[in-house]
């Protein structure tokens, strides 16, 4: 049921971050990392990119969720709260990855 939860969480965050991102640099709303506030330019990458990454994992997290659910009914807590520390890790690894194949580290687009 964690990985359920979480998994909705993530999709309904992913898509309000999708609809209604943040337009300026804060410290309360968005995708805050050192890289992705360096400029307005890191910034409303981040935003996209996270907000894709958001929708994302929380469709894999309800679809793994169900399947927890289904082979392990005794133990789809544990099993569940672990996937879903594990999806969030991975996103937010994802997330800062890409920003830094993107830009240098002072906030500049690399050109690949």
């Amino acid at each position: 049921m964690p990985l359920l939860s979480i998994g909705a969480v993530c999709f309904v965050v992913g898509l309000i971050f999708k609809l209604l991102p943040p337009k300026k640099i804060n410290y309360i709303y968005g995708w805050r990392s050192r890289l992705a506030m360096k400029n307005k330019e890191t910034w409303d990458e981040a935003q996209r990119y996270g907000a894709n990454l958001l929708i994302f994992g929380g469709i894999i997290a309800v679809v793994s969720g169900y399947f927890i659910t289904l082979l392990f009914p005794k133990m789809h807590s544990v099993a569940g709260s672990i996937c879903a520390f594990v999806l969030l890790v991975v996103i937010l690894i994802l997330g800062e990855v890409h920003l830094r194949k993107v830009f240098d580290e002072e906030g500049n687009r690399k050109n690949i």
